[in-house]
């Protein structure tokens, strides 16, 4: 960068950095290691300097610094920080994925939701870190609606070349402001494998020192779950139903115009003519693609608290092993995820656990 690039892009940062300082809402937009994080932290403390009331809703589901992966956390900053990490999560909404691309609706209604929370919370400044995703028609389209849903005052946009060219056209006319400037020279991009270690090692520090304890579906609230909330068949109905499928129907269920089913294994092929039948349509699950998935727990006041992993649903008996933090004791709702996790993955969860509570059961209170 030449002696006069570089004092543009510093002249740029002290303009982003004013405006930021009065605006009651500020979203920090930009492609994947663009420094989004790292602005909102710095800028986030300077407001905390100066006796602002701030907060940050952390948006980025793959790479969260303010609660679990695959959520949206929101939490105020209480003393200057050199990292998101540092700002304990006060209120959290599960996605249940780590790329918004897989549940985009949770992303907004999580990010709405959380902006109010800290609303409620009396914060005088927010700021908003979104993730990387921004290329493609559906990651323009994501950024333009969370700037519709939020109507911020302010939209920082930290670019590499000119990925928010489309945010600067959609919005000429001041409200919101749009403020481009360079990625931060230093910016270490890390690799897809990095950041899957990285989202895996954050998972495994919420859930750390947990345990598998089972959870009676039918005293718990669900969320999010494609079965397990239909009036079942019968046994003798489900019998029946396995014949024709050529598996054993572990469970089924009458969903709207059709019927949602689990059997014990993948069908050996799919037809039109076996999918359909005197109920309508059929939607047909193998038990095994439960198996670890992303779970948000609730407090038994509906509050999203933690995040654990799904190990094994058990049906008909309409229960369910998961692996939740120690501090979980009362689980009041599961709401299903879109993302997994592999074996490989769940043995390090349970190994790093055993590290802070060898046992692996319930400590004593």
């Amino acid at each position: 960068m030449s002696e006069a690039s570089r004092k543009d892009a510093e002249d740029l940062f002290s303009e982003a950095q004013r405006f930021v300082l009065d605006a009651g809402l500020t979203l920090f937009v930009g492609p994947t290691d663009s420094g989004k994080s790292t602005l909102a932290a710095k800028w986030g403390s300077l407001m905390c300097r100066q006796g602002l009331r701030c907060a940050v809703v952390d948006a980025d589901v793959g790479q969260s610094d303010i609660g679990p992966p695959g959520t949206i956390g929101m939490g105020r900053l209480r003393r200057p920080v050199q990292s998101l990490g540092e700002v304990p999560a006060e209120s959290l909404y599960f996605v249940g994925a780590f790329s918004p691309r897989e549940r985009p609706l949770e992303c907004l209604t999580g990010l709405h939701s959380m902006v109010k929370q800290a609303r409620r919370l009396g914060a005088e400044r927010i700021l908003v870190d979104t993730t990387g995703f921004i290329k493609g028609t559906l990651g323009r389209r994501l950024k333009l609606s969370k700037a519709d849903l939020l109507d911020p005052d302010l939209i920082v946009c930290l670019e590499r070349s000119a990925e928010c060219e489309f945010l600067a056209k959609a919005y000429p006319h001041g409200r919101p402001r749009i403020i481009r400037i360079p990625t931060p020279p230093g910016v270490r991009r890390r690799s897809i494998e990095q950041r899957t270690a990285n989202r895996l090692r954050a998972l495994a520090r919420h859930t750390a020192g947990g345990w598998v304890r089972q959870v009676d579906l039918q005293k718990t609230s669900l969320v999010g779950w494609p079965i397990l909330i239909g009036p079942p068949l019968s046994r003798g109905q489900m019998r029946d139903l396995g014949k024709r499928l050529g598996r054993g129907v572990l469970w089924g269920e009458r969903m709207e115009e059709r019927l949602v089913v689990i059997c014990d294994g993948p069908l050996l092929w799919r037809s039109e003519e076996i999918l359909k039948g005197p109920w309508g349509k059929m939607e047909t699950w193998d038990l095994s693609d439960f198996n670890l998935r992303l779970v948000g727990i609730d407090d038994l006041r509906g509050e999203t608290r933690w995040v654990g992993i799904l190990v094994r649903l058990l049906v008909p008996e309409m229960k369910a092993e998961v692996w939740a933090p120690p501090s979980a004791r009362e689980i009041g709702g599961l709401r299903l995820g879109e993302a997994s996790i592999t074996p490989e993955q769940f043995h390090y969860l349970t190994e790093w656990g055993r590290e802070y509570n060898p046992t692996g059961a319930p400590k004593s209170s």
